[in-house]
């Protein structure tokens, strides 16, 4: 008798199982036929286990630090979301917010840190910044028309970094972009892609 309910169950376990593995190949599927990338999934859950992880870095630092300042004053024209590439027009995952600001505006450093990288991404970013702050979070600003920092430099929170840029007719080495922004983002390691929505620290309404 025992070991007939013990089959059932055994029956039913494999049963939920196949069932868990049907869905797993209709989500693969259907992921797959919209053109995103495991990469983007990635992205998404990662940010997903972050924000909800109580105990995290990111839960701290807020607490301690009481979040970033806005490195421009502007509005949000790209958020951290899936999107149709306004220049390669492939659906591709945004690794942060792009903000719309006064053409030239300054560059502000978003949380004490300390200049880990400048450089020029050609085909990309075009000019960048790399700013580390305290438990290993990391704040990226890019599509730069000025840089006013170099590796190694500390600055405070509200220091010039830089100025806005990104017009691709105006701008030298504007990266890949139709208009001047500046491209923001956080992310949680020196990994490009532990990144996290940069509105989980700063304010923009």
């Amino acid at each position: 008798m025992k070991r007939k309910k013990l089959n059932k169950k055994n029956r039913i376990l494999y049963k939920n199982l196949f069932f868990v593995f049907l869905n797993i190949i209709f989500v693969v599927i259907t992921v797959w036929s919209y053109g995103f990338k495991f990469q983007d999934m990635f992205y998404l859950f990662n940010n997903e286990f972050i924000v909800s992880d109580n105990d995290s870095k990111i839960t701290k630092y807020k607490k301690e630090k009481r979040g970033f300042i806005k490195p421009v004053e502007g509005t949000i024209t790209s958020p951290f979301s899936y999107r149709i590439h306004p220049i390669y027009k492939k659906k591709k995952m945004h690794t942060g917010i792009d903000i719309g600001a006064q053409w030239h505006d300054k560059i502000k450093a978003a949380a004490d840190g300390t200049i880990v990288e400048t450089g020029l991404d050609k085909g990309g970013y075009g000019n960048y910044i790399k700013i580390k702050h305290e438990y290993d979070i990391h704040t990226f600003y890019a599509h730069l028309s000025k840089v006013y920092v170099k590796k190694g430099q500390k600055v405070k929170q509200g220091d010039v970094i830089g100025r806005e840029g990104g017009d691709p007719v105006k701008d030298k080495n504007p990266g890949s972009t139709t208009g001047h922004h500046l491209h923001f983002e956080v992310r949680t390691s020196t990994d490009v892609k532990d990144v996290i929505n940069p509105l989980i620290f700063v304010d923009y309404k």
